[in-house]
């Protein structure tokens, strides 16, 4: 019961409340945990168990319930609507191609993923002075902020945002956008511009070098240079097509440890492995 009741309250303060406590990872690990205890002890699933409904204060009208319950019309969707939720994997994402391409017959289909902080998914607009957010789930616009600087990249350790203006500097903010730090970005005491894609790697930021195959590996402390990837042998320029452009995506599975290279119009996702890079080491 104290499993059930600790999922009831952070679910109650998420989708009621709208003030969260505990992080989407944490909450649905535990969710996780108990739908394994459920399914081996399925005597203890109960009708209100939180696998079996959502946190909501809406409610069905019911007969049985002392509450005044709400009806709602249901219209079916034109197209089919598939997604996939509460994923940290991207082999759980393979897997959901794979099903998506079974049950629509056909393959012709894009697919997308956003940064997730703190339940919303973020978007930076390059020139225009603006950021975006958006829910996971249906991308629904959810807001928007002014913003000072030029949006080039961004990332999360899950406590602050970090930015890039494609200068030397990464911003560190709070969710509410107020700056807290600005790392100024050194190599060897030589200032690294031109920072694009961002990632929080293993406590660490990668930073690809705009017009460059190279990612410098920044000390978040300091803005110090620690180490350099060099990306040149992954996808040669002289294998290029002409409308490839330059590398600047990089992503990262905690969960599998695995980092995922890619650029502007590049036909394929580039899986490499660092020594030393494990599985939950995302901060």
């Amino acid at each position: 019961m104290e499993l059930k009741d600790i999922l009831w309250e952070n679910s109650r303060r998420y989708y009621v409340e709208n003030a969260p406590t505990m992080s989407d990872f944490e909450y649905d690990t535990l969710m996780h945990e108990l739908e394994d205890l459920e399914s081996r002890f399925p005597q203890f699933r109960t009708p209100d168990s939180p696998t079996q409904k959502v946190g909501s204060d809406l409610e069905a009208a019911s007969p049985k319930s002392s509450r005044k319950g709400k009806d709602f019309a249901r219209y079916p969707h034109r197209y089919p609507m598939l997604s996939l939720g509460n994923t940290y994997s991207i082999a759980e994402i393979e897997d959901f191609v794979r099903r998506a391409e079974k049950e629509l017959g056909r393959s012709d289909f894009t697919y997308s993923c956003e940064l997730k902080f703190d339940g919303t998914a973020i978007c930076l607009n390059y020139r225009n002075g603006k950021l975006f957010r958006y829910s996971p789930d249906g991308l629904e616009l959810l807001g928007e902020s002014d913003y000072p600087r030029e949006g080039w990249g961004i990332t999360s350790d899950g406590k602050y945002l970090y930015a890039s203006d494609g200068s030397a500097h990464i911003y560190v903010m709070d969710k509410d956008l107020r700056l807290k730090k600005k790392l100024t970005v050194r190599r060897e005491g030589k200032l690294v511009h031109w920072l694009n894609a961002l990632e929080f790697i293993d406590g660490k930021i990668w930073a690809n070098v705009y017009v460059t195959d190279r990612i410098v590996v920044i000390d978040p402390s300091d803005g110090r240079v620690c180490a350099e990837v060099d990306c040149s042998g992954i996808y040669p320029r002289s294998q290029r097509r002409i409308e490839d452009d330059v590398l600047n995506g990089i992503a990262f599975d905690s969960t599998s440890g695995k980092i995922y290279l890619t650029g502007k119009n590049w036909p394929c996702l580039y899986e490499i492995s660092i020594e030393g890079i494990r599985p939950g080491r995302r901060k």
